[in-house]
């Protein structure tokens, strides 16, 4: 294989890798767009009894979280609150774009590794 043959692999390899870079960088910015729309809630539910002053038991929902390292209950009632199921579905959802967004991060780092490679290849001509 001849210089120019390399060279022309060269770029060729380095503009499949920028156009990679731009399609990473666009998806990028749609989860980001997408992670700032959700309202994720931290926290679960539990479904408690709970005895009157007779000491009959009735089940309710409470909500529970963390907060400055105790334990915190708020009470519900029969049924969970749509939004409160709405923000647990927003959590997973913003767990899930988080770890795509660490993926592609690394990859946006691996592009720019190979591409610094290929330019010192280039200069070494």
């Amino acid at each position: 294989m001849n210089l120019e043959n390399r060279i022309k692999v060269m770029i060729e390899t380095l503009q499949a890798l920028r156009d990679t870079y731009e399609k990473i960088e666009k998806e990028i910015e749609e989860l980001q767009n997408e992670l700032m729309k959700l309202s994720p809630k931290k926290g679960w539910t539990e479904y408690r009894w709970v005895k009157n002053k007779v000491g009959k038991k009735y089940w309710y929902y409470y909500y529970c979280y963390w907060e400055n390292g105790k334990k915190r209950s708020v009470y519900l009632g029969k049924r969970i609150p749509s939004s409160l199921l709405q923000g647990f579905k927003d959590r997973a959802r913003a767990k899930a774009i988080l770890a795509r967004l660490r993926s592609l991060y690394e990859q946006k780092i691996e592009i720019v590794r190979r591409i610094e490679v290929a330019e010192n290849i280039l200069y070494s001509i």
